[in-house]
């Protein structure tokens, strides 16, 4: 349909790509608004505060003359008072050419007289000269996104966030928005890519603000199929806002990045050797002012490595879970463990869920030893309809329960045979 759409109507393919790549910078005006701010928040030193004294102070001073012309023209950006800004300026460039705002003078004075080609002259020059003026950076932005350049404008993305801390704090939320905008993820992803300082705090924008759980997901497998080990402190806060949004088959996505889609299709970290990957597709130890979990080596055996676990006496606590994509049918679950103080007024059960509607599977009771290691197994039945499972050991008290200290080591899931 969308095909037919574009032959019937040429200039609306066009129309809609014009919008894609305003989704960059929120529009034209607002890189001349955001140009505006970064030359008028220049400061430190007299031409700044006020270039007008400066240049009556002393003006053969290139830069108090570029200044002067930027205050006019930024007061009253019309045809009139930017003809009288370019003369100041070129007094300027007469003086000394390397000064950057002169060139900012010329190119906005050009613009708003109605001679782009000219104003983009200017400002790729002043690029050339440096990449470090962000005012020239912006308008050059502005420029591409105005022809539909989305290669264009993310160069000069680039070179503002790279070399400016300013320009990464002026342009990364514009980034992070345009992700909005599916066209745009895989440009992005690419400009990430090229390990500047910026990357993995933009990595984490994405992952903790991106308005868009899809793009940010797409954002991520597509830095990891350019050859880019996504950051997985990000990886694992998307993550966690994909779980909390019903979207787990997508963070699965993100999770086998880390592992490199070997995870086991049950029960991982088992044993709590602490496996690759996201949580929770390990365990997510639920800890908070009753629950505590440590990876501790067995007393029996310590080689191994087992979960030890407190609980303060209460109504319900849940001590840990974790997100399984177990198929439709039968299956055991496995567990190895043991009460080392309080078992007895105790009653531990393991619950599986249905993530997507919070159906309950099975509630196994867990008849937890009270003198020395012991396994205990259980089987359930995964309905279809359940694709994504939390599995979940919830232990809940008498009202005459003390602490309850326990431990939990090879819990595995197979299908029965």
């Amino acid at each position: 349909m969308s095909d037919q759409t574009s032959e019937a109507n040429p200039d609306g393919a066009t129309r809609r790509r014009s919008l894609v790549l305003r989704a960059l910078v929120a529009g034209p005006v607002a890189i001349v608004c955001l140009w505006l701010v970064v030359v008028t928040g220049v400061a430190g030193n007299q031409r700044s505060r006020n270039p007008a004294i400066a240049y009556q102070i002393w003006p053969v001073d290139a830069r108090a003359s570029a200044m002067l012309g930027s205050e006019r023209l930024l007061a009253a950006p019309k045809p009139d008072v930017a003809a009288a800004a370019r003369e100041l300026a070129l007094t300027a460039f007469q003086r000394d050419p390397t000064v950057l705002a002169v060139y900012n003078v010329l190119g906005m004075a050009a613009d708003i007289g109605g001679d782009r080609p000219a104003a983009e002259r200017i400002f790729n020059y002043a690029h050339r000269l440096s990449r470090r003026d962000l005012a020239t950076e912006l308008w050059l932005i502005e420029a591409n996104v105005a022809r539909n350049d989305v290669n264009g404008a993310l160069t000069h993305f680039d070179a503002a966030m790279s070399t400016s801390r300013r320009g990464w704090e002026t342009l990364s939320p514009i980034l992070l928005a345009a992700l909005d905008d599916p066209e745009l993820v895989t440009p992005i992803a690419r400009l990430a890519s090229r390990g500047r300082w910026w990357s993995f705090a933009f990595q984490h924008l994405v992952a903790t603000q991106a308005p868009s759980l899809p793009s940010a997901t797409r954002f991520f497998m597509q830095l990891d199929a350019m050859g880019v080990r996504p950051n997985e402190s990000s990886t694992q806060s998307l993550a966690f806002r994909l779980v909390n949004a019903h979207m787990p088959d997508r963070a699965a996505a993100l999770d086998a990045l880390t592992t490199g889609g070997n995870a086991e299709a049950g029960i991982r970290d088992g044993g709590f050797e602490q496996q690759q990957g996201l949580v929770p597709f390990r365990w997510q130890f639920l800890e908070n002012d009753k629950v505590a979990a440590e990876r501790i080596a067995r007393s029996d055996k310590q080689s191994d490595i087992a979960l030890n676990f407190s609980v303060e006496r209460g109504m319900s606590n849940a001590i840990m879970r974790q997100l399984v994509a177990l198929a439709p049918g039968d299956h055991t679950l496995s567990v190895e463990g043991f009460a080392e103080e309080g078992g007895a007024n105790w009653a531990l059960s393991w619950v599986v869920s249905c993530e997507n509607t919070k159906a309950l599977v099975a509630a196994m009771p867990w008849p937890i030893s009270t003198g020395d290691w012991a396994v205990h197994k259980a089987r359930f039945t995964v309905p279809t309809g359940c694709p994504f499972q939390w599995i979940t050991l919830i232990a809940d008290s008498e009202r005459n329960a003390g602490r309850l200290i326990g431990w939990v080591d090879t819990v595995a899931v197979m299908p029965t045979r």
